[in-house]
């Protein structure tokens, strides 16, 4: 695997956000497939640990019942696929867990981390060099401190002056994930300055993807299929 996607493939990518909403559910295998169907780049889910049973399943909300998708049916589907999978991990405290699952899965080099906290997605770093992880920028500056959390006297500097390069390099960051309102051509720069990648969550609307991509942002994590593929893939199926 490429250690950059977008930049290795020269444009951004197209991540299905919860594996697109057409319909099949957020967060299921079904949509997954669906979203591999319409050829996307990556396709995005939410993880957290169920209680009732401890196993890493894929919800975004508390509480997930017994129906919820394990994580390893999803990598299996994807490594199957050969596609990379975004993990947004909803809770902490799931470093081992995880770091056991993605290998007995063979996808640690095909998974992207983000969400939960700093000091969990670098100690799942230090425990699996292959795992690429990513910084979320808050939707609120004031959330800043509460997002670097157990490491905010060391890295206020750099989240004060805005220096994100800075951020990314003392800390072995791969990408920063944004609203994609919040996104900046500066902020754009910064990352792309300290080596990372930029990615924007949820834009839907094909103005403001095309927008964001002329600004230089890597990965687009949508609701929605990408038009052009989408017809691509059903010249292909009616030629076939």
């Amino acid at each position: 695997m490429a250690e950059r996607y977008a930049r290795h493939m020269g444009t951004h990518l197209h991540i299905a956000h919860r594996g697109y909403r057409t319909g099949l559910g957020d967060n299921t295998l079904a949509q997954i497939a669906e979203a591999i169907r319409l050829d996307c780049d990556m396709v995005e889910v939410d993880v957290r640990r169920r209680g009732s049973d401890g196993e890493l399943v894929l919800a975004h909300e508390k509480g997930a019942n017994l129906t919820a998708p394990l994580l390893r049916d999803a990598l299996a589907l994807a490594r199957h696929a050969n596609i990379p999978l975004n993990l947004d991990l909803k809770q902490n405290g799931l470093s081992e867990q995880l770091v056991r699952v993605l290998r007995e899965g063979e996808m640690t080099d095909r998974v992207v981390l983000t969400g939960g906290g700093w000091e969990q997605a670098l100690w799942v770093r230090h425990l699996e060099p292959r795992i690429r992880v990513g910084f979320t920028i808050p939707r609120r500056h004031h959330d800043w401190v509460r997002a670097l959390g157990w490491a905010a006297n060391r890295l206020w500097r750099f989240a004060w002056t805005g220096r994100v390069d800075l951020l990314m390099k003392a800390y072995r960051i791969d990408l920063v994930t944004i609203q994609h309102r919040l996104v900046t051509p500066k902020l754009v720069t910064q990352v792309h300055r300290g080596g990372g990648e930029i990615w924007v969550w949820t834009p839907d609307d094909p103005a403001t993807i095309a927008r964001l991509c002329a600004m230089g942002v890597d990965g687009i994590c949508t609701n929605v299929p990408d038009p052009a593929r989408v017809a691509a893939t059903q010249r292909t199926a009616i030629a076939a």
